[in-house]
């Protein structure tokens, strides 16, 4: 990767080797990290990623938005009402 380049996970944290990333950033001070994914979630509390002063983690909510919590509630009781009815 470029100096100047941000690595950034949102879709699946199995596509990438997290400890790969850990030594890249250990070794190059301007190397940043974004992650809103992790290969295991929760990562393990002793995890050396924890330590790298430029990797931000989010809880897996890059997709927060104002209106986030009524469209989990709408997706939530539609998943009840199939379920409920039998259905896929």
């Amino acid at each position: 990767m470029k100096k100047t380049a941000y690595f950034l996970a949102m879709s699946r944290g199995k596509l990438f080797d997290d400890m790969a990333l850990v030594q890249g950033i250990e070794r190059r001070v301007d190397c940043r990290g974004r992650l809103d994914v992790f290969p295991q979630e929760p990562p393990p509390s002793n995890h050396p990623i924890f330590d790298c002063q430029n990797v931000v983690m989010t809880a897996h909510t890059s997709g927060w938005s104002p209106d986030r919590q009524v469209r989990l509630i709408e997706v939530f009781a539609e998943n009840v009402r199939r379920y409920a009815a039998g259905c896929p």
